[in-house]
């Protein structure tokens, strides 16, 4: 961290936290993919008899399921997402360093 001119804390770009976070968010997001496979086996849910009660119970469970899949699938767009942005955020920040670097020639500067 350094001093802004303003007297606060300032800013300083943490790239291993950065690095980190990605990685986290990465294995969420494969998670949410297994997650996504093994819900496949859960479909077509069937009741144990042939009366209105084991039909209704496996109509439930079926709308139920397709909430959970929705949710799943939302969960999943939204990590994917935001590794993407993490991701762009420090390739823009590596880029812009490594221009300022070699237009001010300061490789001194972590």
């Amino acid at each position: 961290m350094f001093t802004s001119p303003a007297g606060g804390p300032g800013f300083a770009f943490d790239l291993p936290g950065i690095e980190s976070a990605i990685a986290e968010w990465t294995d969420l997001a494969e998670s949410l993919a297994m997650e996504n496979y093994h819900f496949t086996s859960l479909r077509g849910v069937t009741g144990p008899g042939d009366e209105f009660s084991s039909a209704d119970l496996a109509a439930k469970a079926t709308d139920a399921l397709g909430s959970f899949r929705r949710h799943l699938a939302a969960m999943t767009d939204f990590t994917r997402g935001y590794v993407a942005a993490l991701t762009a955020s420090r390739d823009e920040y590596v880029a812009r360093d490594d221009d300022a670097r070699a237009t001010f020639g300061r490789q001194d500067v972590p």
